[in-house]
């Protein structure tokens, strides 16, 4: 049986979600519900940095993983002997 401090990261974001979204906003419609964890799940994912992305926001941490993958790729095909510079 697993409980949910087995999970640190989990645990991390549902304290970070409860004192930032649930403690702070006032859900009188489940509409409103919907959109206020929708805007606070967007900002979270978008506009913060994240350790386990080597404290980089998302959208950076995707450029520099493209990047990376492309050069290494690209030294991969030039080591086998693929195209001419």
């Amino acid at each position: 049986m697993s409980y949910r401090k087995d999970n640190a990261y989990i645990e991390l974001f549902s304290g970070i979600f409860r004192d930032e979204c649930l403690n702070t906003n006032w859900f009188l419609f489940l509409k409103a519900a919907k959109q206020k964890i929708d805007d606070w799940r967007q900002e979270y994912n978008t506009f913060r940095s994240h350790s386990c992305f080597g404290d980089l926001i998302s959208d950076i941490f995707i450029e520099n993983q493209i990047k990376n993958s492309k050069f290494f790729y690209f030294e991969i095909f030039l080591k086998l002997g693929g195209g001419h510079l």
